[in-house]
């Protein structure tokens, strides 16, 4: 069996075509600029205001690049631009809409040694903590012995020591890379060993597949979704403490998810958080949303719809991912509601409900 070392498969990030990277440049200094005004303490309705012109305007660029057709090399490439896209309006939506809709100004603040910092005030550290609070994911931070006061607690457990010496982090960093790559290519490899009738909605449950190799197929396709994000992210943090950044910044994105005791467990500690933050803050702007209408929820069937509404959002980010990828003969997608995606992400929230008549 031959082994595929095509990198393009698992790093579509580095084919994007020049003008979508031009476009995302575009909105991200835009995004970066509504980022600065958090720091900003004074007239709070008129640098408001600002922040909401700053965030439509990276928000309308983010749209353009999620649905516009570059041409890109692959559908992997497709969905890389599109992934950006979609996260960035999602970051908008949070700096400038969320806080409206609950009713509250707190902008995420540094937590350096354990201690919470006041917000910055010279432009030097306004401009460090808009650059900072735009990379971070996950509530780490670029500097030194710092992390964002949003940081989940079972995040913090798995960061690398402080006291750890960059070259020992770069060394352990490229025996897991190489690993990784060993166990994505193998699984790469057994992919495709079959031709694949694309032209299917389905290819792998209606391929005329067994059932246990239906199971096998979809469990391969789902481990090197996951090692596609470890390699990229493993690359990214070599490249990234060897040029300065501090070690501890760079926790694994996963924490060993076929581990997990529990679909809480699996969502809220094992699988990656690259969104988690995000859909929180969305979630809290859409109960804050509903609640002006409503009044104050049970604090039980609150907890249970802001649940079902991140799995919504959720959904709904694989939706468009999907609606956006380009379609031929070979490649064929369902319409836009596509069944089996809102299936496995809205029944998720059953299982919270369970536990709720249980406890």
């Amino acid at each position: 069996m031959t082994i595929d070392l095509r990198l393009k498969y698992f790093m579509p990030g580095i084919r994007i075509p020049s003008e979508a990277n031009v476009h995302l440049a575009l909105g991200i200094q835009f995004l970066l600029a509504a980022f600065y005004t958090l720091t900003i303490t004074s007239r709070p309705r008129t640098v408001a205001t600002v922040r909401l012109w700053l965030g439509l305007a990276a928000a309308s660029i983010f749209y353009h690049c999620t649905f516009h057709p570059y041409g890109a090399p692959t559908r992997g490439t497709d969905t890389a631009i599109a992934t950006v896209g979609l996260y960035g309006i999602m970051r908008v939506i949070d700096v400038c809409l969320v806080d409206l809709f609950v009713g509250t100004n707190a902008p995420p603040r540094w937590v350096v040694n354990g201690k919470g910092l006041p917000l910055p005030t010279s432009f030097r550290e306004r401009l460090a903590y808009a650059l900072d609070y735009l990379t971070t994911l996950q509530g780490t931070s670029m500097f030194k012995n710092t992390t964002w006061d949003w940081m989940s607690p079972s995040l913090s457990r798995r960061l690398t020591p402080p006291g750890t010496s960059r070259g020992t982090f770069i060394r352990n960093s490229l025996v897991s890379l190489f690993k990784n790559y060993l166990v994505y290519d193998t699984l790469d490899a057994f992919n495709k060993h079959r031709v694949w009738d694309c032209s299917q909605l389905h290819p792998i449950t209606n391929g005329g597949l067994s059932v246990p190799e239906q199971l096998l197929a979809a469990f391969s396709v789902c481990v090197t979704t996951s090692l596609s994000i470890s390699i990229s992210a493993i690359i990214v943090s070599i490249f990234s403490v060897a040029c300065g950044a501090a070690v501890e910044a760079w926790p694994p994105i996963f924490d060993r998810p076929f581990s997990a005791v529990s679909l809480e467990d699996f969502w809220t500690r094992r699988w990656h958080s690259l969104f988690r933050r995000t859909f929180d803050r969305l979630s809290l702007g859409i109960l804050g949303a509903v609640e002006r209408i409503t009044g104050p929820l049970p604090p039980r069937f609150r907890k249970l719809l802001r649940v079902a509404t991140i799995f919504g959002l959720s959904a709904l980010l694989h939706l468009l991912l999907m609606h956006r990828l380009p379609t031929s003969e070979t490649h064929q997608h369902p319409a836009f509601f596509d069944r089996s995606i809102l299936v496995f992400f809205m029944s998720q929230p059953l299982h919270q409900e369970k536990c709720f008549r249980i406890s």
